[in-house]
């Protein structure tokens, strides 16, 4: 059996945030945005916007569904997610690339059959300031300040 080595191999440049003059965005290639830590790490770093550049196949439906939408909420950040439509070499690729704000609310999304090019607005200060509104001015939930590192040491251990 051919595992997901065939198409991917773990990389050495750690994640990082480039200043831009929209805003902070990071950058997470395909299969990352199925592991939590790249989007906190991102987000960590202080990023406005992550873009997922991805190439998702047919079996991969639930990515645009749940775990993209996941992301920006869990990290209270904006998410762009970019994949390709169409078939090529067998395999179906499933379009569906998406803007998702940090409270997890689409913006735009694309069909999944066809090449679409979409367009939407990021409001990159909301993402800034991350915390929700539960009742505005009464209760609040801050994703990141509320976190608890101190017990996290498990999920950086490397599992044989």
């Amino acid at each position: 059996m051919v595992g997901l080595d065939r198409f991917a191999k773990h990389g050495d440049i750690p994640f990082k945030v480039h200043d831009t003059e929209l805003g902070r965005i990071g950058i997470i290639i395909c299969y990352d945005a199925g592991f939590p830590e790249p989007a906190r790490v991102l987000r960590l770093q202080g990023a406005d916007l992550i873009v997922v550049v991805t190439n998702w196949p047919y079996t991969s439906k639930g990515m645009p569904r749940f775990v993209i939408p996941t992301r920006a909420i869990e990290n209270h950040v904006n998410v762009a997610a970019c994949n390709r439509s169409g078939v090529e070499r067998g395999i179906d690729f499933i379009g569906s690339s998406m803007m998702i704000d940090y409270s997890g609310k689409e913006i735009v999304k694309a069909n999944e059959d066809e090449e679409t090019l979409i367009i939407g607005d990021v409001d990159f200060k909301g993402a800034r300031k991350s915390f929700v509104d539960i009742i505005p001015g009464k209760f609040t939930a801050d994703r990141i300040a509320d976190r608890r590192p101190e017990f996290y040491g498990e999920i950086t251990k490397k599992k044989a």
